[in-house]
Order: structure tokens, then sequence, then C-alpha cells
């Protein structure tokens, strides 16, 4: 486990409220064109370019319906920037179901948040990263295919990236993205190599105690004929959340709605109950280890 601020992150139930502070201008889309012009308006980004954990921003690569992600550069390499858009930007809005069983920010936690919200990142938007930064790491320090991130695990240092996430690019070095597996254009015996590699992450992940939770073949990148799990912010702890089974069967639903342009067709019933099976789990009924 990492230290810093793991031991006193969180409580064990309820979600505590944070005080109000007077409302900012919300923020929308990050464009790299901003950044490269203005310079970093952003104070995550600007402390991300200050303290060298980003040498610069190079452009865009995608927009979602609760982040954009840029292609930026740091020491090491192509950096993958994902910016979250603020609630009030038409942003981070999470389902309750996601929320229900997390544990609540308390002692240090608390205020490193507080102090967010006072530069105008809402507590709860912070959490949002937090939390998908942490099951990054975790799921990384557990060998699962997932980018690393380029900050953290300490909350401290998540927190001053504000509603800034990077994390390893998934491509090739000119910058060109991996393709989602639901974009990539394999043929039919590379299909059925791709879903057995599928099926087997997704018994990995239930294994190492997690459900994705928006599991789909547009969350799978496919780089160098092996897939890479992406978007988990809303990644649940099977031993936290009183929802995930019912967030597993939803998954393996969307997983298989979503490979179908592959040529892939399983029954639900049967890919949920192998995945738990082949993660030492009951085949029905709640996750119980």
């Amino acid at each position: 486990m990492h230290d810093d601020e793991h031991d006193d992150a969180y409580e064990e139930s309820g979600r505590e409220r944070f005080r109000k502070r007077r409302r900012r201008a919300p923020r929308g889309r990050t464009h790299a064109r901003d950044v490269r012009e203005d310079g970093a308006t952003d104070p995550g980004l600007a402390h991300l370019l200050e303290s060298g954990v980003l040498d610069e921003v190079l452009g865009e690569l995608k927009s979602g319906k609760e982040a954009d992600v840029l292609l930026a550069r740091g020491p090491s390499g192509l950096v993958a920037l994902k910016a979250y858009r603020d609630p009030e930007a038409g942003g981070h809005r999470p389902d309750p179901i996601y929320l229900d069983g997390r544990r609540a920010p308390r002692g240090r936690l608390r205020k490193v948040l507080d102090r967010g919200a006072r530069s105008g990142v809402p507590a709860e938007l912070a959490l949002w990263v937090l939390h998908e930064a942490r099951t990054l790491w975790a799921l990384h320090d557990a060998g699962l295919p997932v980018p690393k991130p380029c900050i953290g695990p300490g909350a401290y240092d998540v927190a001053r990236a504000g509603r800034m996430l990077p994390m390893a690019f998934v491509g090739e070095e000119d910058g060109t993205p991996a393709p989602r597996l639901a974009d990539a254009a394999l043929p039919p015996d590379q299909a059925q190599e791709a879903w057995a590699q599928v099926r087997r992450l997704a018994a990995e992940l239930l294994r190492a105690g997690w459900v994705h939770g928006d599991l789909s073949a547009w969350n799978l990148l496919w780089h160098r004929d092996r897939p890479v799990l992406i978007d988990v912010p809303q990644a649940v702890r099977i031993d936290d959340s009183p929802h995930a089974a019912d967030l597993l069967a939803r998954d393996v639903r969307s997983l298989l709605h979503s490979v179908g342009s592959l040529g892939i067709e399983d029954d639900p019933a049967r890919l949920d109950a192998e995945l738990r099976t082949r993660a030492g789990l009951p085949p029905s009924g709640p996750l119980d280890r």
C-alpha cells in the first residue's frame, strides 16, 4: 500500500458536506490552442507545468461527455492529459449508484479538498478525479493493463493538479492514439483472440476486487495486440459497493452489445458466471469473497 494520505483518507460510510465557497465561473472544454496561446490559465495545469510533470501541451486527442483529453509531453515521453469539465459546464455528474459505499473524506484529505474548493475545483469533482487516479494506481500495481498515472497516488499530489489527470499515453510515438476496441478493424480470427483477452482482463479485474461500472469496447483501447482498460472514475470495489453485482451484470450486457460489431456473440448470463468463476467468486448472487 502506498503511504501519504492513505491512512486517513476516508471514513467508513456517508459523504461529508464541505463549506460553501463563492461561485466561480465554470470551466468547460479545455482546448490545446488556449494553453499554447494564452498560457496555462488553469491552476492545476499550471502546477503540472511548473513542477515538471509536463513539459508542454501538444494538441487535442478527444472530447468526451465529462472530460477532454489532450496530448502532452513529459520528461519520460508522451502523456494523455485528462481534463475534467466542471459540473456547471455540463461535466461531472456521477450516478449515485457509483458513490454508494464510497468512504467520505476526513482529516488531511478533507483539508486538501477544501483548499481545492477555494481555488475553483468543487470537492465532489476533486474526489471523482482522485478516485480515478487511485484506481488506476491500484490496477497498475495489480498488473492489469491500464495507463499509469503521472501523479499520485498520494491525495495531496493528485489534488494539486485540480481537474487534470495526466497518465501514460497509449499509442504510437508520433502521437497517434491507440484505437478503441470498438473501432479496431480486426479480422475474425484476431477478433476472437481479442475477445478471449478481454474476458481474461474482465476476470482479472474482478479477481482484484473491482467492477469497472462502464465496461464496453469503447473503454478498451487496442494497442500492440492487447486490450488496455481506460476510464475508471466510476469503478467500485466489490467489498464496499452494495451494487457491485448489479454493476457487473450491466457491464456484461454493455460489453457484449459493444463487441457485436466485431462479430462476437455470447450469452450474458453465461459470461457473467464465467467471469465470476474465473475470479474465484460465486457463479451467481452477491459478489462475496
